[in-house]
């Protein structure tokens, strides 16, 4: 049984502002490799869980961000103007590490990871270790992103006073991809309707529950427009549950 609260469908991907996953992945191995043992052998001795001095802890990316007594260390947007940079290039009154100047390898390192956005992986307490402050949230239809969505497939669109049967998922994005089911609407269809849900196991969110024999798809005379060697993004909520009598089945 698959729910699904979200389906979404963009081509050109350029559109959508989050890095891709390689330049994610090559970030994060920055940061473990370059960044993670430099905070550690040079600045956690004094500020981390034991040491806080001058109220400042660089061993977590919640304590970057808060800063210590002279206030925040670090502005991803502006690296010149952070702190951090500041002490560790010693060309003010603050010289950090105390112990001397580290090397210009170095310092450009903390340099390329302040102006990513001070990211920090696997972090317990955080899923994203930019500041949020600075992280805003675009509908699939917002003027940066509308050029490029395809279909916008939403289970809170719909209203029904109750858990009803789903002939018809409007598409939200302009286009005119409704999926409605195909059995007694194609020659050869199958599919039956599936089932809106109010209130599903997604986090309380409105959902539509497929099961075996259900089945939508748009007008083949209105298909998705991707064509030569355009890139396609699609992102999909679901929670899947495991059938009691399950089906093999292939999807294409």
């Amino acid at each position: 049984m698959i729910r699904l609260a979200t389906i979404l469908i963009f081509t050109a991907a350029s559109a959508i502002h989050a890095a891709d996953d390689a330049t994610t992945a090559s970030l994060e191995q920055h940061f473990e490799k370059r960044v993670r043992p430099l905070l550690a052998a040079k600045c956690w001795e004094c500020h981390a869980a034991k040491t806080q001095e001058g109220g400042l802890r660089l061993d977590t990316v919640q304590g970057i961000r808060k800063g210590g007594d002279s206030g925040a260390v670090v502005a991803p947007k502006n690296p010149k103007a952070s702190l951090l940079l500041k002490a560790v290039r010693q060309t003010g009154d603050l010289k950090m590490p105390p112990e001397g100047k580290l090397k210009a390898s170095e310092i450009a390192d903390l340099e390329k990871w302040i102006l990513s956005g001070v990211r920090w992986p696997n972090s317990p307490n955080s899923n994203d270790s930019r500041d949020p402050k600075q992280v805003s949230e675009l509908l699939p239809d917002h003027a940066e992103l509308k050029s490029a969505l395809q279909v916008w497939l939403k289970a809170d669109s719909i209203q029904f006073d109750k858990d009803e049967s789903l002939p018809v998922w409007p598409d939200q994005s302009g286009h005119g991809r409704d999926l409605t089911l195909t059995k007694g609407l194609r020659e050869t269809g199958v599919g039956t309707a599936p089932t809106w849900i109010a209130q599903s196991s997604i986090n309380g969110m409105p959902a539509v529950r497929f099961q075996y024999g259900n089945g939508l798809a748009a007008a083949p005379t209105n298909p998705v427009d991707i064509h030569g060697d355009a890139e396609l993004t699609i992102l999909l909520v679901a929670k899947l549950t495991r059938e009691a009598k399950p089906v093999r089945f292939g999807m294409c």
